[in-house]
């Protein structure tokens, strides 16, 4: 569920929605940080470099 978000997160960028993209990747940390999921967190900050947020 978290990768999907992060996904989500780079077509929100694509269309220039800045706002929504930082809002699903914090959705897709919350869900990684619960789930101790530690390689989708990686996956999160790589994708906040990328998009710049």
């Amino acid at each position: 569920m978290a990768a999907n978000l992060i996904g989500l997160a780079h077509l929100a960028a694509q269309q220039e929605r800045r706002e929504d993209a930082a809002a699903l990747l914090g959705e897709a940390t919350e869900l990684a940080e619960s789930t101790d999921s530690h390689g989708v967190l990686r996956w999160v900050a790589g994708a906040r470099e990328e998009l710049g947020l």
